[in-house]
C-alpha cells in the first residue's frame, strides 16, 4: 500500500518531467487493474476501467477537477469518484486576461487523480452491481455503488467503508484494450461536451457558466492522449 501511495505523488509522477508521465500512468494502471480489489464489507470489486487526469506546470489538463487531497484519498466530484493524487488546490486569482492564475506556469501547481469509470463484483461475470445498475462505463453508478447507504446514526465501521486492497500477486494479466482515449469529452457532433465546458467554467473561471474560447488550446492538447486504461475481459 505504501508503494502505491508513493506512486500517487508529484515526486514519482514528475521524476522524469512530464516526458515520462505516460510510463508512470502505465505503471499505476497495471497495479490498479491487476493487483487491486475494492473491498466493502463482505463484497469485493475488480477495477476494470480508469482514466487519468492531472494538472501541473507543462501539463495543463484543464478538465481536471481542482482539489486539495492526500495521496490515495477518495475524491468526489460531479462526474463520479477519483483515487486522488497528492494534490494542492491553488487559490485562483484573476491575472487580468480573464483566465485564472492557474495558467501562469507555477511549478507548485499539482492536482489530479484517477477516475473509476468501471468496476464489477469479483464473484460474478456481469456488470450489474448490488443496486442493479450497470457499473461498466458509468462512473456515477460506480460512485453510488461504493458509497451508498451509510447509517447516519451510527459511526461507520471500517470494514463497511470502501478501501483498496493491494494483492501480492496479480490475479489477471495486464491486457490493455485498444480504446486508450478518454471518453465522453466530445458530444455526438464531435464538439466539446457540456460536461467539459462546465468543469472548465466552474474550476477556472469563477463559476461563470459560459465556456471561454481561451480554454480550447489547453483542452485540445490533451484530448487524444492515451490516458484511459481498460482490461480486455475474457469471453
Amino acid at each position: 500500500m505504501s508503494s502505491l501511495r508513493s506512486k500517487l505523488s508529484k515526486d514519482f509522477l514528475l521524476k522524469d518531467d512530464v516526458s515520462g508521465l505516460e510510463a508512470k500512468f502505465d505503471e499505476i494502471a497495471e497495479i490498479l487493474l491487476t493487483k487491486t480489489k475494492i473491498k466493502k464489507g463482505a463484497l469485493s470489486y475488480d477495477i476494470l476501467d480508469i482514466e487519468f487526469y492531472l494538472f501541473c506546470e507543462k501539463h495543463e489538463d484543464i478538465i481536471t477537477y481542482t482539489r486539495n487531497c492526500e495521496a490515495g484519498e477518495w475524491f468526489f466530484h460531479n462526474s463520479g469518484v477519483d483515487i486522488a493524487f497528492k494534490s494542492e488546490k491553488v487559490n485562483f486569482v484573476d491575472n487580468g486576461s480573464g483566465l485564472k492564475a492557474v495558467f501562469s506556469n507555477d511549478e507548485n501547481i499539482f492536482f489530479g487523480g484517477i477516475l473509476l469509470r468501471g468496476i464489477k463484483l469479483s464473484h460474478i461475470n456481469n456488470h450489474k452491481g448490488i443496486t442493479g445498475k450497470n457499473l461498466n462505463r458509468h462512473p456515477q453508478n460506480v460512485c453510488n455503488e461504493l458509497f451508498d447507504k451509510f447509517n447516519a446514526l451510527e459511526p461507520i465501521m471500517a470494514h463497511d467503508y470502501p478501501y483498496l486492497e493491494i494483492l501480492d500477486e496479480a490475479y489477471c494479466e495486464f491486457n490493455r484494450s485498444d480504446d486508450k482515449k478518454r471518453i465522453n469529452l466530445l458530444n455526438k457532433d464531435q464538439e466539446i461536451s457540456d460536461k467539459v465546458k462546465s468543469i472548465c467554467s466552474e474550476n477556472y473561471y469563477g463559476g461563470k457558466s459560459i465556456y471561454q474560447p481561451e480554454f480550447d488550446k489547453y483542452f485540445k492538447k490533451h484530448l487524444d492522449k492515451p490516458y484511459r486504461y481498460t482490461l480486455k475481459e475474457s469471453k
